[in-house]
């Protein structure tokens, strides 16, 4: 079997592998010679990322559509919520997967195949990458998919499983400003499954219903309440234009194979936000870490926990064991606390003032009772009071610097 050699390898021609290699192709010659990218599949099940971005990011072209509005609804009541200073995008995945073929194309220091990798060893001259076809060998390799490992632990094994329905119809039923991050008033809802909508215009939509949970679901189950959705809403003015499905796991990886030169991205990296399943703009900011690694300015990205991984952790405990309260947490979170933090929480960059605020206006007993039954009492005294400690110190140490609440490090390491 032929063995190939490059500088850089990426396993995972997805959204994690080709932001890094295009962020690569922006470094000189000197710092990049090689790329490879071992893509498994040539097809890519069409999907939608969306996130919370101002105009800054480098994909700024490729969205489709944006809103300035978020709306959540709950119990017969909803409530609309006006984004200040960024605005909800999408980006589809077909355009985003074209846009770096073009750009790949006639690069020459960039070589896309397909192949399907099934394992990867530490070697004195390098990582060895063994494919079904070939071998490759690189300085540095960087994977998203977890299971390319020798062995992945999935705690909690929480997913976020999904059934999306682009309509069009007759009439202009639709606010093609404001985008329904949750709408949990669908079905009898005593899993906690709410309904998810992208209006491209006032009259088509991506309708999707979601369900956070460990056990996968029939398809009939999404559709039932897709038609029970749009029918209570719209009545049968509606037809369907396409679909689109999957599944995103919602929990941290820990991966057990270390190498020096062997690099996770994505979700192998714990890029995909463990409690809502968001990642592209974490992606993007674990792709700039890399970078600033390559170029001599910070630390190769590692593995660090933070209290917010133990935030996840009480959620994707209840989701896994109290599901009839998650509507409750949603509609409490959405009514008691502005957007603007809600979405600082999301991405991690509150202090722990904030965040004491925010748990506040939750239900007390359910997360008190999470705490005690998802962790055992060495893993709460050493990891967990600490990264609490941690972040108290921070946050008391920033308000005596001028009151920077605002400006605390986001990660804590263990």
């Amino acid at each position: 079997m032929k063995q190939l050699k490059y500088q850089h390898i990426i396993i995972g021609g997805g959204c994690a592998g080709f932001q890094l290699a295009k962020a690569m192709l922006n470094l000189p010659n000197s710092t990049v010679r090689s790329v490879l990218i071992i893509e498994s599949s040539k097809e890519h099940a069409p999907k939608s990322w969306c996130f919370w971005a101002d105009n800054s990011h480098p994909y700024r072209h490729l969205v489709k559509k944006e809103w300035s509005s978020l709306s959540f609804g709950a119990y017969e009541n909803k409530k609309s919520l006006p984004l200040q200073n960024k605005t909800y995008q999408h980006i589809d995945s077909q355009s985003f997967i074209n846009y770096h073929l073009t750009e790949f194309e006639n690069n020459p220091r960039i070589t896309l195949i397909h192949d399907t990798v099934f394992s990867l060893e530490n070697q004195s001259e390098g990582c060895l990458v063994n494919g079904y076809d070939r071998s490759y060998m690189a300085e540095y390799v960087y994977y998203s998919i977890p299971n390319l490992t020798k062995e992945v632990n999935f705690k909690p094994k929480v997913w976020q499983h999904f059934l999306g329905w682009e309509v069009i119809t007759s009439e202009n039923y639709f606010n093609d400003e404001e985008a329904t991050l949750m709408d949990f008033d669908v079905d009898d809802n005593m899993d906690g499954r709410f309904i998810y909508i992208l209006p491209f215009t006032e009259n088509r939509a991506l309708v999707e219903c979601t369900i956070f949970s460990n056990q996968a679901f029939p398809l009939t189950s999404f559709e039932n309440s897709l038609k029970t959705y749009l029918h209570k809403k719209y009545g049968s003015d509606y037809k369907l234009l396409k679909t689109e499905k999957g599944s995103v796991p919602m929990m941290r990886m820990e991966n057990s194979l270390n190498f020096e030169r062997l690099i996770p991205i994505g979700t192998a990296a714990g890029c995909i936000k463990a409690s809502t399943g968001y990642s592209f703009i974490r992606n993007l900011e674990h792709t700039n870490k890399i970078i600033g690694y390559l170029q001599g300015n910070n630390q190769l990205p590692g593995v660090a926990y933070s209290r917010f991984d133990f935030y996840d952790k009480l959620l994707l405990w209840i989701i896994e064991n109290e599901k009839h309260e998650i509507k409750i947490i949603f509609n409490l979170l959405f009514k008691n606390n502005s957007i603007r933090n809600i979405l600082l929480f999301l991405d991690e960059k509150t202090s722990i003032f904030q965040e004491m605020r925010i748990f506040y206006s939750l239900p007390k007993f359910t997360f008190i009772n999470a705490l005690f039954s998802s962790f055992p009492k060495h893993v709460l005294s050493i990891n967990v009071l600490k990264s609490i400690y941690l972040g108290l110190k921070q946050t008391f140490l920033a308000y005596l610097n001028k009151g920077k609440v605002g400006e605390i490090q986001k990660t804590i390491v263990e």
